[in-house]
């Protein structure tokens, strides 16, 4: 059976985007690891809905329309020493893409570009580790290249 458990998943960021978009321009960067991640949540295209409803017909008419290569929030324990959580904090506040790399512990790795659209703090109640959040918008398709 090839199924997995997440643990030991990392995440690395970088500024800027690769010369190509593929395995080998990703392999170009240097990723800082984003420290301290709790989960990374479900990512990658999705196609918005469009429907039509005709009157002759009682049956709603869908199709896939633009698609929307997704959205990504990640929260961690702030740690302002962490490389990854500086740069995501860096890339909060430009309007420029960063690059991003998940590595599975079977070593599959998904690439993808995105922007930083926000980076938030909370400090939590007084049983709460102090975190921070960022919202990833993907810009491109992820890139999976298997184990």
């Amino acid at each position: 059976m090839a199924i997995q458990t997440s643990a030991g998943t990392t995440l690395g960021i970088v500024a800027g985007v690769p010369a190509t978009y593929d395995a080998a321009g990703f392999n170009n960067l240097t990723f800082a690891t984003l420290g301290e991640i709790t989960e990374i949540p479900a990512f990658g295209t999705v196609f918005n809905l469009i429907t039509h409803s005709p009157l002759g017909e009682r049956r709603v008419v869908k199709r896939k329309g633009s698609i929307n290569d997704g959205t990504l929030t990640l929260n961690f324990a702030a740690d302002a020493s962490d490389a990854g959580q500086i740069a995501a904090k860096t890339a909060s506040g430009v309007d420029t893409e960063v690059s991003i790399r998940i590595t599975y512990p079977d070593t599959e790795i998904d690439y993808f570009t995105g922007l930083v659209m926000s980076f938030q703090m909370n400090a939590g109640g007084v049983d709460s580790i102090k975190s921070d959040s960022i919202v990833l918008e993907l810009t491109n398709a992820p890139i999976n290249v298997a184990a």
